[in-house]
């Protein structure tokens, strides 16, 4: 399966990430993917 924009790690950084890009393109329909490996997440809170 092809993406356009491809996330290593699903992890804060990558989540923040993936909906900032998906906020700012709004108009433009963004084909992103997240890899994370881990079936887990833990939460490390600021």
């Amino acid at each position: 399966m092809k993406h356009r924009i491809v996330i290593v790690g699903g992890g804060t950084a990558g989540i923040t990430t993936a909906a900032s890009l998906q906020k700012h393109a709004a108009a433009r329909n963004l084909d992103i993917a997240i890899i994370e490996p881990s079936d887990k997440h833990y939460n490390q809170p600021g």
